[in-house]
Order: structure tokens, then C-alpha cells, then sequence
């Protein structure tokens, strides 16, 4: 698991936004929690919705919204659903254009939520009094707090408007603690997002971005989340954040310099022959060039990317 330096200070004092500490619910075994619900494309959830919800989750129906942000037809919609429709468009207009690809439309929205979004200190609390809206989309895009499943119910809703099949998964972490995540599908390969893991608790405001929970593998998720029987494989590397952002040691300028841009806190270098290691040379050029941008090396580790072995680099 790599730990952010923003991140190690929370992990000793508690669990990983954990949604059980978050919303005082009963602790079920992940068999006994509903296992997914499908959001792809606007197509039907595996049960019967309401206003309120898409499947047996429990977990907020965004279908409505979704389906108005892609006609463009607000009618119907109720009144808080047409302030998230309207937060929705304006973000789109923000942070997507037209010529960008399914997987850099799906980090944007990633992005975007952890820049715009804290988890809701409420929910922290001894007794959990999370806001009203934090598990839904009006309290991540508008209020800017949330507990997991507003994450994961907020991704899912940008998911449907970009046609991108997108499932919730519903179930616990390894510590028993209730949680949701999401999972997506990219060129026929799937692939897992933790949005609320990847927010730092507490948020330091220094906008700090991780990626350690975007388009994560099976094996990789597993670790910490509970997965359900219906949780789809993952036989792909190609579009994991380390292989889309991997470039070699002699481009380490450019890593650092788009780090720094977009306040990641890592930076993927490929290893010279597909090596376990960078040779003592490789480092020192990335040391150097996180070192012209402001950046220092808090920690590496040795990771796969689909065009072999990589070096994963936090940065502080």
C-alpha cells in the first residue's frame, strides 16, 4: 500500500474513511450487502429504483440527473436534483472538451472531486453526524463534503453521462467497516476507483492529489476492500494511472513538471531494460528534475505497468 506523507498522520489515528464509522450503520458480512449496482450508460440497475435509490443499496439513484445532462431536458426533476444538474453542466463545461478520451475524462472527474471535495469531518465525529446531503452528489459537488457513498454515487453520475459502464460496489473494508467504491470499464478491460480513499483525511488544503485508488487492479484493491462475488476481474494493465503516466528517467522533467501542474503526488518512471530498479544514474536525473520544480522523493517502490516494470515515485 503506498502511504502519502499527507496520509500517515490520519492512518495512525484511524481507519481509511471508513463509511461504518461514517454512518454508524450495523457491520454486515459483504454476502449479505447488496453486491453492485450498474450505472452504464443510463441502462437499468439490477432492481427496481425509486427517487431515492438505484438498487437495494440504499445508495442515491443519479439515473434521473444523468439522463437530464445528456438530453439537456431538466423536466421532472426535483428540486435538488436540478441544482445538482445545473452544478453538474457547469463543471462539464469546465473540466472536459471534446477531444479527450474516455480514460482523461474519467480522471478529471477524479480529480476534480478530491480538489473540490472533503470527506465530512461530521462523519468523523465520536457520535457520526454526517450533513444531510454528504451521501449523495449535492453534498459532494455543492456543499463540497461527503461520506463515501456520495463519492461513489458523484462518480458514477459523471460515469453515466459519458457513457462509460460503471458499476457500485457496496461492502466493507478489511476491518469490517462498511464502504462503497466504484469499478469501470475501459476497451473492454475493468478496472477499480476509490475516489474517498484517495481523498488525504484530513484534507491539508494544500490540494494535494492522490491517485493510489484510480483504475486499480483486482489484486491491488483487495488488499484493503472487500470484494463481492459479482466484482469483476481486472486482466489489464494498460489503462492503471502508473501506465498512462510511466515515462523514462531521461523525460523526468516532464513527470515532474505535470506533477507540479496538477498537484499529484507521484510521478511513474520506467525502468531502464523493464528492470526492477532505476540504475543509480536514473535516479539522480529524477532527483534532480523533482528537485528544479520544488519536489522531493518521499518514497519509491517498484510497481507493473503494461509496458513492464515501472518505479513509482511519491513526492513530497
Amino acid at each position: 500500500m503506498r502511504i502519502s506523507p499527507y496520509l500517515f498522520t490520519a492512518l495512525l489515528a484511524l481507519p481509511l474513511c471508513s463509511c461504518a464509522n461514517a454512518i454508524g450503520d450495523a457491520k454486515l458480512p459483504p454476502d449479505s450487502l447488496p453486491a453492485v449496482s450498474r450505472t452504464e450508460g443510463g441502462a437499468d440497475s439490477v432492481s427496481d429504483s425509486t427517487d431515492e435509490t438505484a438498487d437495494g443499496s440504499g445508495l442515491y439513484d443519479v439515473t434521473p440527473i444523468a439522463q437530464a445532462c445528456k438530453s439537456g431536458d431538466s423536466t421532472g426533476l426535483s428540486g435538488i436534483q436540478t441544482d445538482i444538474f445545473n452544478k453538474v453542466n457547469d463543471i462539464l463545461d469546465e473540466i472536459i472538451t471534446e477531444d479527450m478520451s474516455d480514460y482523461e475524462k474519467e480522471l478529471a472527474v477524479h480529480d476534480y472531486l478530491i480538489s473540490n471535495c472533503q470527506y465530512d469531518k461530521g462523519a468523523l465525529r465520536v457520535i457520526p453526524r454526517p450533513g444531510e446531503n454528504a451521501d449523495n452528489p449535492y453534498g459532494a459537488l455543492i456543499d463540497g463534503q461527503a461520506i463515501c457513498s456520495g463519492y461513489t454515487t458523484t462518480f458514477s453520475l459523471f460515469m453515466q453521462i459519458f457513457d462509460i459502464p460503471c458499476i457500485v460496489i457496496h461492502s466493507t473494508d478489511i476491518e469490517n467497516d462498511e464502504h462503497a467504491w466504484n469499478a469501470v470499464e475501459l476497451d473492454g478491460n475493468w478496472y477499480y476507483v476509490d475516489v474517498t480513499w484517495d481523498d488525504p483525511v484530513p484534507d491539508g488544503g494544500d490540494g494535494m492529489i492522490t491517485h493510489e485508488y484510480f483504475n486499480a487492479t483486482r489484486e491491488h484493491i483487495s488488499e484493503r476492500h472487500i470484494l463481492t462475488k459479482n466484482s469483476p476481474e481486472t486482466n489489464s494493465l494498460e489503462y492503471t494511472y502508473d501506465s498512462q503516466c510511466a515515462v523514462s528517467a531521461d523525460n523526468a522533467d516532464i513527470a515532474a513538471e505535470f506533477a507540479k501542474a496538477h498537484n499529484s503526488d507521484s510521478i511513474t518512471i520506467k525502468c531502464a531494460d523493464k528492470k526492477d530498479e532505476l540504475s543509480r544514474a536514473e535516479l539522480k536525473k529524477v532527483k534532480s528534475a523533482l528537485k528544479a520544480d520544488g519536489l522531493e522523493l518521499y518514497y519509491r517502490e517498484t510497481v507493473d505497468t503494461a509496458d513492464g516494470k515501472a518505479v513509482h515515485i511519491l513526492l513530497y
